[in-house]
Parts: C-alpha cells; sequence; structure tokens
C-alpha cells in the first residue's frame, strides 16, 4: 500500500482539465464584456432598439455575475458513468447487457460547451439531469456510476481528489489508491462542515445530500414547504431549490423575480447575497414589511 500522504495519481490530470475549464471560462468572461460594452456605446434608435439594448444589457450583467461566481470552485465533481450496450434476444428473452467502456462526467457551478468539438460538454451544471447522478448513486442504486470524485481546489489549483467507488470490480481495480478513497462523500461533506465560520451562508453544490436534492428537484408545483429543526439546512436547500426552478424552467420563469422574505433585514439579506452568486435577481426584505395591521 502507498503511503497516506502521497499525491493521488490523478491529481495532474485533473488539474490539466481544470486549467482547460479555466481557460474556457476567461473566454466566456472576455465576449460577455465586449457584447456589453458594445451595447452600453450604442445610443438612440426607436422604442423597440432601446428595449432590446436593455434586454442584453441585463443579460450580459447577469451573465458576467454567473462567470464571476463561478471562479471559486468552478468544476467540484466528477462521476464516471458505464456506457451499457443493450442488445437483443431471440425468442423474446430479456435483452442482454455488456459494460463498456466510461463516460466522465464533470460538474461545476456552470455549465460549459467546447465550441471548437462540436459543442460537446466540457462541464455540466450541477443542476442539469445529467448531473443528478453525482449526488444521488449508491453502491445499492449507482444508476451506472463506478466512481464519484469530488474535486477541492483553490485559486484554479486542485488541492485535493476523494474517490468512492460504487462498483466492486472498479474498486479492486483501484485499490492501490489507498487513503485518497472516502466513502460516501463523507470527506468532501466534513471538510465543508468543519470550516471555518464567516457569519456569511454560501451554497451547498458541492456537498448536497441525497435527501436535499429530493426536494431541490421536487416536481414543479404551486407551494413547497420546507420543514426541520433548527440548522438543518432548511434556509440553503430553499435558495438552491429556487435556482434549480430558474434553471430548468428558465423559458417560463426568464421574466420572473425572486422575494426572500427572512425574519430580520440581516437574514434576507445574507440570503440574498447567496443567491445573487448565481447572477439572478433578487429581493429580499424583512417579514415586518410586508406584515399587515390586524
Amino acid at each position: 500500500m502507498p503511503d497516506d500522504g502521497a499525491p493521488h495519481p490523478d491529481l495532474e490530470h485533473e488539474q490539466r482539465y481544470l486549467s482547460t475549464l479555466y481557460t474556457h471560462l476567461d473566454d466566456l468572461r472576455a465576449y460577455t464584456q465586449t457584447r456589453l460594452k458594445r451595447v452600453l456605446l450604442e445610443t438612440g434608435g426607436t422604442p423597440q432598439a432601446r428595449s432590446e439594448r436593455e434586454s442584453f444589457t441585463q443579460m450580459y450583467t447577469e451573465d458576467l455575475a454567473k462567470y464571476d461566481a463561478a471562479e471559486h470552485g468552478l468544476c467540484f465533481g466528477r462521476v464516471d458513468v458505464r456506457e451499457v450496450d443493450v442488445r437483443e434476444t431471440e425468442h423474446n428473452e430479456a435483452p442482454e447487457t455488456e459494460g463498456n467502456d466510461t463516460e466522465a462526467r464533470y460538474i461545476g457551478r456552470i455549465g460549459i460547451l467546447d465550441e471548437d468539438n462540436d459543442y460537446e460538454s466540457l462541464l455540466l451544471d450541477w443542476r442539469a439531469p445529467l448531473a443528478r447522478p453525482f449526488y444521488l448513486a449508491t453502491p445499492a442504486t449507482p444508476d451506472g456510476v463506478v466512481l464519484r470524485r469530488h474535486i477541492r481546489s483553490r485559486n484554479r489549483t486542485v488541492t485535493a481528489l476523494n474517490d468512492e467507488y460504487l462498483d466492486l470490480d472498479t474498486a479492486r481495480k483501484h485499490a492501490n489508491v489507498g487513503s485518497a478513497g472516502g466513502v460516501a462523500g463523507e470527506s468532501a461533506l466534513l471538510d465543508a462542515l468543519n470550516a471555518a465560520r464567516t457569519g456569511q451562508m454560501h451554497d451547498i453544490v458541492a456537498t448536497i445530500q441525497s435527501e436535499q436534492d429530493a426536494i431541490i428537484r421536487s416536481e414543479h408545483k404551486s407551494v413547497l414547504v420546507v420543514q426541520g429543526g433548527p440548522g438543518t439546512g432548511k434556509t440553503a436547500v430553499a435558495l438552491h431549490r429556487a435556482a434549480y426552478l430558474l434553471y430548468t424552467y428558465r423559458k417560463q420563469l426568464a421574466k420572473s423575480g425572486v422575494l426572500i422574505v427572512g425574519p430580520t433585514r440581516r437574514s434576507s439579506t445574507t440570503s440574498a447575497k447567496c443567491f445573487r452568486r448565481w447572477g439572478k435577481r433578487v429581493c429580499c426584505c424583512p417579514l415586518s414589511a410586508i406584515s399587515t395591521p390586524e
């Protein structure tokens, strides 16, 4: 067995991939800044032209906020999913399945496509359907996932990798990884729980648990009530639920905003700061501001 303090064998590979993602992020930011400057320089025109400029200005401004928010912890996870080849059999027998190569899906705060390679997905937005196995896969119900990897980084540098093997054969194959492996993603979760408190609310996209994910991605209906004791993450789940809805139903909710009502102005403002990291419009107010006299 290797030394427990030995670096993960895939550390350099993941660093190269992360650097590629940041290159694309810089390109997206530069392109958006250029487009925004051009729009702001335009003046006059018909009422329709002015309205279009306002729409473009808002869109580019929100995109820049989204890119800036993704700067820290751009990519935080990866799942290796086995591609299964289903073959038909004679006499109406059950189809045969054969496991082929695995597909690596990287999970992050935003989605990034490779425009030079037929718009291949380089990074999946955590809210995308293809990213859900990262949060839900277990050894009992792997959903095709053979490996879940938590990627920790700081200042565009990969600092640690923690692997969880959901397939016995894959686990045996990589038995020489040693302590780089984790159990049910507990290493990343414990790091988040033990992080120094700053008094500010942070997003939990890298450590969402299956129960929380079920609430966040539940069917879009009228009202959703999240109940729980103090400190159980109700507010964080509710904010991520709103972010998920605005991503999944963006066409229906394109003109909608988010109103955050908290018991105090400070609590609602703190929640709003967390939500603005996704580049979304949000208004906040204390409960007393909307209370009506008896």
